[in-house]
């Protein structure tokens, strides 16, 4: 049984790594589920913020600026079963909401 979009969201903390912050982790990924369409995600910083595809079925997206609490699509059309990590740019490591 699936869940709602924002009901199946989960806390992320993303891992720095130099300049940028990495969630699942640098070498890590996720898989989009059929819970979401798209990939969302609501920051405690107003951060930038891209998703990465480690394989096919998602096609390539454009930094988006995620403010401070607010639920926001970084990248539309996860295919399910798609493999992506996020990247958070900033120095510190971030923590919040992810939806997929």
């Amino acid at each position: 049984m699936t869940g709602s979009c924002y009901g199946s969201a989960r806390d992320y903390t993303a891992i720095r790594f130099g300049i940028v912050a990495y969630w699942p982790g640098v070498d890590s990924h996720a898989c989009a589920t059929t819970n979401c369409a798209d990939i969302n995600v609501k920051t405690n910083y107003t951060r930038h913020v891209k998703v990465c595809r480690r394989s096919g079925g998602m096609p390539e997206q454009h930094t988006t600026l995620v403010r401070q609490g607010e639920w926001t699509v970084v990248a539309t059309n996860a295919r399910d079963g798609a493999y992506f990590h996020v990247v958070f740019d900033g120095e510190n490591n971030g923590t919040g909401k992810v939806a997929y």
